[in-house]
């Protein structure tokens, strides 16, 4: 292998490992919405529609949250499409789907939970607690970062076939011994 495809393949892995941390971190840190303490399953399932059943009385009248629902059904048809050029064996059309796909994660994953945290704070919710602000920031910055790394760990490959195939080759024959 030269050096370019050793460069590459360590932007790839370094982007892989960059994402399984901020996964990791995502688990950890705290849900935006908490249900209270005192509450059982039931309350605590009932209380999980409320969050979501409560910003879905402003759809008709908030753009922001339409666009979100739309982005993210969106997404989810490209994901299918990449599936299914996957299937056919177009493995770049496949990458460069889900690379696109992707991008369209901040539609659910960020305009979706902010525009849900901006409704509550609003209409101050008894049954739950809200994350700090500063909290809620740092969250939704750390899903920008996610979603710009999945990106670049999908779109790699797509771009860069040729040099992706010569390595998985290389590494392949390694492990073969050939």
């Amino acid at each position: 292998m030269n050096t370019a495809s050793i460069t590459l393949l360590s932007v790839w892995l370094f982007l892989l490992v960059v994402i399984i941390v901020m996964t990791i971190i995502d688990l950890i840190t705290p849900k935006v919405f908490k249900p209270g303490d005192n509450l059982n399953r039931t309350e605590k399932k009932q209380v999980k529609r409320t969050i979501a059943a409560g910003p879905l009385a402003e759809y008709k009248h908030n753009r922001l949250f339409r666009t979100s629902i739309y982005g993210g059904i969106l997404s989810i048809l490209i994901y299918l499409f990449a599936l299914f050029a996957m299937v056919l064996d177009h493995f770049v059309l496949s990458m460069g789907l889900i690379a696109l796909a992707a991008a369209l994660y901040p539609f659910l994953g960020v305009m979706l939970p902010s525009f849900q945290y901006k409704y509550w704070l609003k209409h101050e919710p008894s049954d739950f607690t809200l994350l700090a602000q500063d909290k809620f920031s740092k969250f939704i910055i750390l899903r920008v970062i996610l979603t710009a790394c999945v990106i670049g760990l999908f779109l790699l490959p797509a771009v860069f076939y040729e040099q992706f195939l010569a390595i998985f080759v290389a590494i392949i024959s390694k492990i073969m011994g050939y």
